[in-house]
Order: C-alpha cells, then structure tokens, then sequence
C-alpha cells in the first residue's frame, strides 16, 4: 500500500467544458436585461443554444443542462438557487436576495448530506446484504 495523501487518492472526474466566451455571452444576455431574472430557456435562446427544426427555434434538456453549466461557471458574477426566479447579474440583486440565496444553497447541501448519511446507514445496515437485482428482460430494453 503507498503512503500516498488521502486528497491524492480521491477520485476527480471531470467537469464539463464550458469556454469562457460562452460564460461572457451569458453575461453579456443577463447584462441586457439587469433588473430582470432570465429562465434557463431564455438564456438559452439568448445565447444560441438552441436547435433549428422547420424554422422554429427548439430548447430541450439538453440546452437547458448547458445553460446551467454556463450560469455555475460563472458563479460569483451569476446568481442563482435553488427556487429562485431564474438567474441574474449578482450586481443587480438586493443584499436580502443574496443572503437568501447563500442560505438555500447552504440548505440544500445540508439536505443532501442528511440523504446521503440515510443511504450509508440503510447500506451498512442491510444493503449490502441484498442480492442484486434481476436485469431487465430483454423486451423491456
């Protein structure tokens, strides 16, 4: 066994690319709108990602996840949470609006913690135990 750090032993999976022109034209969308809060949506069609079918500009998931990977690299400029109305310049929100969105953030990470200590007590206390599921049939493939 190495002597090796824990930190240099954790796994580090990468994170999406997001270019920081796409987080500039971002701002620059929100910029255009400041007292305004701008869906996901909206940005994405602000900014492009969208697809074209039969002249109609289409958002689907998959702009919307993009969009969210813009808006949390360009975190501190962007704020946002969850519940929020959307996201908008961190410059244009009152203080009340950012201690708010401090405080959900920090709730939800606190909630996430409590489900994930739930889940290791139910593991160590009998899912590892348990068989493992069936697979699927193939006609439910």
């Amino acid at each position: 066994m190495t002597d090796a750090p824990q930190a240099e032993l954790a796994l580090k999976l990468p994170s999406p690319e997001v270019s920081p022109d796409a987080v500039a034209l971002l701002i620059r969308a929100l910029q255009a709108h400041p007292e305004k809060w701008l869906t996901a949506e909206q940005l994405a069609l602000a900014c492009g990602v969208f697809d074209v079918i039969e002249d109609q500009n289409i958002v689907t998931e998959k702009h919307l996840r993009r969009i969210r990977r813009i808006a949390s690299a360009a975190v501190p400029q962007v704020l946002s949470w969850p519940g929020s109305p959307g996201y908008r310049l961190s410059t244009a929100n009152t203080v009340p609006e950012i201690k708010h969105a401090i405080e959900a953030l920090e709730s939800q990470g606190k909630d996430m913690i409590r489900r994930a200590n739930v889940y290791r007590m139910a593991y160590h206390r009998w899912l590892r135990d348990c068989a493992p599921a069936a697979p699927l049939p193939a006609a439910l493939l």
